[in-house]
Order: C-alpha cells, then structure tokens, then sequence
C-alpha cells in the first residue's frame, strides 16, 4: 500500500474494516472444524462462516463437478506432473 496516497490508504484500510474479518474471526471455521465432534463428516467439503458453502448453488459452480470422466482424467494428470507414479 505504500505506493498510495494517505487518503487512499485510509479508504482502503476501512473498506477491509467493514468488508473483511479479522484473524480471530477468520480462523473461527478452522477452528471449528478441528474441533468437530465427527471430523470424519467434515472432510472433502468447503466451509466458510463454520458452514458448508455448496460450489454447486453459487456462481462459483465449476461445470466439471461430479463429472466422474473429469476427475479421474485430473487426478491421473496430477499424479504424472508430480511424478508419483514413477518407481521410486
């Protein structure tokens, strides 16, 4: 922020104050999470606000979710870029 001027970096710095979460507020999910009664049931979902946040209702959707084809095809291609399936 340096490169902006005093009042720049006061609007700034308010627009994060109303708009954003401070670190304590930010790791209330994580927090949560790890302190979850049935962990096992939380894995492989998005949270945000100590809530699951559904991918699939927002405009975030990817249009390749639970298309089986695609993520086989990205979990293999992860694994050659990592060189995991060499022997080792």
């Amino acid at each position: 922020m340096r490169d902006f001027s005093s009042t720049h970096q006061m609007l700034i710095s308010a627009l994060f104050y109303v708009l954003g979460k401070s670190s304590w507020q930010g790791a209330q999910t994580t927090i949560h999470l790890a302190l979850a009664d049935k962990a096992e049931e939380v894995g492989g979902k998005f949270y945000s606000d100590c809530r699951p946040w559904w991918l699939s209702h927002s405009r975030f959707a990817n249009k390749l979710m639970g298309d089986r084809g695609a993520e086989v095809k990205l979990y293999r291609e992860a694994r050659r870029m990592l060189q995991l399936d060499k022997a080792s």
